[in-house]
Formats: structure tokens, C-alpha cells, sequence
């Protein structure tokens, strides 16, 4: 009996810490995310490089460059023709939405990851 109340309280201390940390994301405010997200796939799919630098925040466009971003092309090219958006999921991280989408190319499969600060500005973008 004792250890069927210490199992209890360990699982709502474990319940209460886990679940109270999560921050739920409203559908509005996720579909918002996708949208400006898909934007950023679009650019760098067209290869419209200073479009897509303009949606950077301060820190992010000075680490990153037109020609930084012409590194890319290959990885872009090899993974084949734009099919679609397969999977997508919005995290919140503290001050920063993140973005994940699993997308479908001809040739491969990639993986964008895009954060997004308070001012809707990308402050990371990560492709695997």
C-alpha cells in the first residue's frame, strides 16, 4: 500500500513539473508559423536569396550571405524537383517558434527547421 501512494505522488509530481511546462500553440497562431514558414522553402527552392535574407533577424543576416547561401544550390539541386510539404509540426521554444517540415523532393527527402523570433524574422534555418 505504501508504495502504491509513493508510485501516486511520484506520478503526479512527474505529471504536474512535465505538463505545466508546455505551452500550447493555437491552431491560428500555428498556421501562421507554417505559412511564413513555406514562404522560406519557396525562396530557397527559386534561389531568390536576397528575398529570403530580408526575412532574417539582425543576428542571422549578418552571419549569412548571398554567396553563403549559393553553397546550398547543390544540396538543393542533388535532392531533385519541389514535391511537396509532407509532415509539419510547430514547437514553441521560449521566445521562438520553430517550425519542422519534413519535405518531399524528387530525388530525396529533406528537413527544414526554421525559427522564427517576436518579430516573425527567421533567427535560424537549418536544412538536413
Amino acid at each position: 500500500m505504501f508504495r502504491l501512494v509513493i508510485l501516486g505522488l511520484i506520478s503526479f509530481l512527474i505529471f504536474t513539473i512535465f505538463g505545466c511546462n508546455q505551452t500550447e500553440i493555437s491552431e491560428e497562431k500555428a498556421n501562421k508559423y507554417i505559412k511564413l514558414s513555406e514562404e522560406i522553402i519557396t525562396l530557397l527552392n527559386n534561389q531568390q536569396y536576397e528575398d529570403l535574407i530580408e526575412r532574417f533577424d539582425r543576428n542571422f543576416r549578418v552571419n549569412v550571405t548571398k554567396d553563403g547561401f549559393q553553397n546550398l544550390e547543390p544540396l538543393i539541386e542533388d535532392s531533385g524537383d519541389f514535391i511537396e510539404i509532407e509532415k509539419t509540426s510547430v514547437e514553441r521554444e521560449k521566445d521562438y517558434y520553430v517550425v519542422i517540415h519534413a519535405v518531399k523532393y524528387s530525388k530525396e527527402h529533406r528537413i527544414f527547421t526554421i525559427k522564427f523570433d517576436h518579430n516573425d524574422e527567421v533567427s535560424d534555418l537549418l536544412i538536413q
